[in-house]
């Protein structure tokens, strides 16, 4: 399942984006202000990785010239929530397949050559799949797995048949148990779809191949060092938001396979050899991609703290901090005490590399806003080449006002118009 065309309404300054064609890279360029981060941050709500947001709040979110007015319209239930987000997908074989093992083929009739799906996300975070079914073909499919016989299979709708089907197993002594059993399973087969309904079925199908939305700025980059007690309390508690530097953190424990319950307790041999064992897969996935100074080794350090408020002494909190060593001259300083472009550079990789581990088997759409705005020309050409080979199976969006970073796999730039590619909403 592939992103072919976006479309932003109603979100902060874009009143309109018009309908947005993709290919594998897209890299948006316009002005300051024009929309290009409003555009990544309304995308992102569509299927975000955890721990993103998933939610539109009308006074944030809404064109502020009409967010009071539709904040009233909204306090009557019944009128219909505002489309924030609408994306096409183009379908693969797979996809189409994926459908018909569980529905049977040609129970899903998706429209258009390619073939696709649409698919718009409201305000009140509720998403519609715009899908088309045969409910002949889903009733041929359950006949054939279930065996039923009999007046069942003249029905033309699946409500038809479900009574049907009930009629069969409450018939008094004028059906065999087989038949009853047989009308069983295809009335089970039919109680395992969502709300018993077919086109709910089929985008459930379908949304476990839905690509899955990566979003990636500045404010993401990785703190110098963690506090395992705070960073076990805020993952184990769903109602903390965690930072985005946060978040990245715990990317690079996880990705590092650092079990932060264990390292609390850990002696200090055993905590700094899995320490040390983390420090050389890191460095090894770093410097694949890191041209510039081929010397940098990620080291995971190690200190502890007083808890603030309780008695000196008595309790002492785990701190996790990050260094990077020259291995040239062995010195290492605090990962906070490198270039941004490195930092930025490490952390990206970090967070796209956790997704990749936790999603292997689904599509990731990159959102990146000013991807690599302080790294050097020369690691900019580097960057490139990351989009290019290790994020090559993915699709990205990116916005830039580097001329280093316009060129792409292709050798041509698509760039938006400098006045905007949008419709801005009323300030």
């Amino acid at each position: 399942m592939e992103l072919h065309t976006i479309q932003v309404t109603n979100f902060r300054s874009i009143k309109d984006s018009g309908v947005v064609p993709l290919d594998d890279i897209a890299c948006l360029v316009g002005k300051n202000e024009s929309g290009k981060t409003n555009l990544l941050q309304a995308l992102m709500r569509v299927n975000p990785i955890p721990g993103q947001p998933k939610a539109f709040d009308v006074n944030d979110d809404y064109p502020r010239a009409e967010a009071s007015t539709m904040e009233h319209k909204l306090a009557d239930k019944s009128f219909p929530r505002p489309i924030a987000v609408t994306v096409e997908y183009r379908l693969d074989d797979d996809d189409i397949a994926a459908v018909a093992t569980n529905l049977g083929e040609g129970v899903f009739k998706p429209t258009g050559n390619p073939k696709s799906v649409t698919v718009k996300l409201d305000y009140s975070g509720k998403k519609t799949w715009d899908v088309q079914v045969d409910q002949e073909k889903a009733i041929e499919h359950i006949v054939s797995v279930s065996g039923v016989e009999g007046k069942p299979t003249t029905a033309k709708t699946i409500p038809e048949f479900y009574t049907a089907l009930g009629e069969v197993i409450g018939s008094e002594g004028t059906e065999s148990e087989e038949s009853k059993t047989k009308a069983q399973v295809a009335i089970d087969i039919i109680k395992g779809w969502r709300d018993s309904n077919l086109a709910h079925a089929v985008i459930d199908a379908l949304s476990k191949r839905e690509p899955i939305y990566m979003y990636f700025d500045e404010y993401a980059t990785l703190p110098p060092r963690g506090n395992v007690r705070e960073l076990l309390t805020k993952r184990q508690d769903a109602e903390v938001e965690l930072s985005d530097s946060d978040r990245t953190f715990l990317a690079l424990i996880d990705e590092a396979q650092i079990n932060l319950e264990r390292v609390s307790t850990q002696e200090y041999p055993e905590l700094r050899n899995g320490l040390e064992s983390a420090s050389i897969r890191i460095s090894g996935e770093l410097n694949e991609y890191w041209s510039q100074n081929q010397r940098s080794r990620i080291d995971f350090d190690h200190t502890y703290e007083d808890v603030p408020g309780e008695p000196e002494g008595t309790k002492r909190d785990l701190i996790l901090m990050i260094r990077v060593e020259d291995t040239k001259y062995h010195v290492s300083t605090s990962i906070a005490r490198r270039s941004s472009g490195f930092v930025w550079f490490f952390s990206f990789m970090v967070n796209f590399s956790r997704i990749r581990d936790q999603f292997p088997d689904r599509p990731l759409v990159l959102l990146l806003d000013e991807p690599g705005t302080s790294l050097h020309g020369l690691a900019q050409r580097d960057f490139l080449k990351v989009l290019d080979g290790k994020l090559g199976d993915h699709q990205i969006i990116y916005t830039t006002h580097q001329p280093f970073l316009v060129k792409l796999r292709t050798g041509q730039a698509r760039p938006c118009p400098s006045r905007s590619l949008f419709r801005a909403a009323p300030a």
